[in-house]
């Protein structure tokens, strides 16, 4: 039976790393990432912050669920990258893929982590914005309790990959050698 996994986290946390070494780990999978959707917009992308940009957030994760179920329903395990702190994004993501038993993963390593890691992506850096989105995600854990929580700070994406192999209970002939 295959899986939806959701890489969840703040920038720099590994989850578009460790979704792709997890797709290419475990058999038949496919990597499903909303910033890629959100960036098929060529012309009429919203910015952070602009009037159309909650709109255009609430799109992509549309268009994700819509990718994923496919996906899932011709027997792929789906490892979906979005980043979801806020209560409303949940609800939207488990009234999407509810029926499906998604697993969420929240990729949280330390704030000091996040800060070097989002410094070395260079001119891609979210600065301030991934040091607010990482308060956002330890404010959001108080309440939430959907979230399987990997403090990857220590980890290599390889090793936080192998971690989320074994929580989410992908048997060994699942896994390609």
């Amino acid at each position: 039976m295959p899986q939806i996994i959701i890489l969840t986290g703040p920038p720099g946390a590994g989850k578009s790393t460790v979704g792709e070494i997890l797709a290419k780990k475990v058999n038949n999978s496919a990597v499903v990432s909303s910033d890629s959707l959100r960036d098929l917009i060529k012309n009429g992308r919203s910015e952070i912050g602009d009037k159309k940009w909650k709109k255009q957030l609430a799109l992509g994760a549309e268009n994700a669920c819509v990718l994923a179920k496919n996906f899932y329903k011709k027997g792929f395990n789906v490892f979906l990258d979005e980043v979801i702190c806020v209560p409303q994004r949940m609800k939207a993501y488990n009234k999407k893929l509810g029926k499906f038993n998604p697993l969420f993963f929240l990729l949280l390593p330390s704030k000091e982590v996040i800060v070097k890691r989002d410094l070395e992506r260079g001119e891609e850096a979210m600065r301030e914005r991934a040091i607010y989105l990482y308060d956002k995600f330890v404010e959001f854990i108080k309440d939430e309790k959907s979230f399987i929580i990997i403090d990857s700070s220590n980890q290599t994406p390889e090793q936080t990959a192998k971690e989320i192999i074994k929580k989410a209970g992908f048997r060994e002939q699942e896994i390609t050698k």
